[in-house]
């Protein structure tokens, strides 16, 4: 059997599924750093979230009392 260097120089079919899995990780990651940023909801002068927003949160508050409880095991 001779070798006349062809074989080499001929790439391998197969190989652009190895290059198109490469791709794909690659595009899986960038979509997934994209998704993964946290939101960004900084207040600023002209934003119309911010205008909205006077002062602290109004919230209920509810005061405990202490109270008795018999707990049988």
């Amino acid at each position: 059997m001779q070798d006349d260097g062809n074989a080499r120089a001929r790439p391998d079919p197969g190989m652009w599924r190895g290059y198109a899995q490469i791709a794909l990780i690659v595009i899986a990651l960038a979509v997934a750093f994209y998704f993964a940023r946290a939101p960004n909801f900084g207040a600023s002068p002209g934003d119309p979230v911010s205008e909205l927003v006077s002062g602290p949160p109004v919230v209920d508050v509810v005061v405990s009392e202490p109270t008795e409880q018999f707990l049988t095991v």
